[in-house]
């Protein structure tokens, strides 16, 4: 899930012919409307190779097989064509159709086995793919947003039990996490300590848990432990406590997941 300051990405334009195809009409300053700027997620349930057919934004279907036209009629992206959604030019053309209303607009298309997730950050909406084959497509839009707080913890070896909010310390299964110095043995080490992590915070009921990463410092001989909360309350691990890193703004809608059946 991608955490952002909200107000960077997608602002609408209270005048949408200041385009940049039509100087006369630009601004200094956003000139931005009060409209807030939600999340759009899109997941396509294992579509191979089918190709992307059209997409509605703002009640508008924009298709491949024609070209993306500013208000003014100019062109602002050509002819997309039949391309798959692992493709990087469809973020582009996905981005040119946005723009048309949007400043700094934010689409990312993410991969996760066979399945694909479409996220874009911006006032407008995107809804209804059409996608060339039957793959099974669920939409969503969210517009609830919090404070997520990332905390911090490095270690190495036996990790203390983790306990969040005095709720009761819960044992990390496969400590200890030895350091080796070896990059594919610490590697591994990494993703299974980030996979026990995850387990253990959401046995805890951390609220709002996203983005649970392990990394290795090399330089330190440790592991990095990172997660993002809306939480106000740091995990301990035995005595050492999780420090506060980082905030911003993110959406706390949990992200479409995969139907069953």
């Amino acid at each position: 899930m991608l955490i952002t300051n909200i107000d960077e990405f997608g602002k609408m334009r209270a005048n949408p012919y200041a385009l940049t195809t039509n100087n006369m009409m630009l601004t200094d300053t956003c000139g931005c409307t009060d409209d807030p700027v939600c999340r759009d997620a899109i997941l396509v349930v294992n579509p191979g190779v089918q190709t992307v057919t059209s997409i509605d934004y703002e009640g508008t279907t924009y298709t491949t097989d024609a070209p993306v036209l500013d208000l003014d009629g100019k062109q602002r992206y050509g002819v997309l064509g039949a391309k798959t959604l692992d493709d990087p030019l469809l973020v582009d053309w996905l981005t040119a159709i946005a723009e048309i209303y949007e400043v700094n607009t934010k689409v990312v298309i993410e991969a996760s086995g066979s399945d694909y997730m479409i996220l874009h950050y911006g006032a407008g909406t995107f809804d209804d793919l059409v996608v060339s084959g039957a793959a099974v497509i669920v939409e969503d839009r969210c517009c609830d947003t919090g404070a997520f707080i990332q905390y911090r913890l490095s270690a190495e070896g036996a990790i203390g039990d983790i306990d969040w909010n005095d709720t009761g310390a819960e044992a990390l299964p496969n400590s200890p996490y030895a350091y080796t110095g070896v990059a594919a043995t610490d590697e591994a080490t990494a993703a299974q300590l980030e996979t026990d992590l995850g387990a253990v915070l959401n046995t805890l009921a951390v609220p709002d848990l996203i983005d649970v990463e392990v990394s290795v410092d090399n330089n330190a001989g440790e592991f990095v432990m990172t997660y993002w909360t809306t939480s106000t309350v740091a995990s301990v691990s035995g005595v050492l406590p999780f420090a506060n890193v980082a905030s911003k703004v993110g959406f706390t809608c949990a992200l479409p997941v995969e139907p069953e059946g």
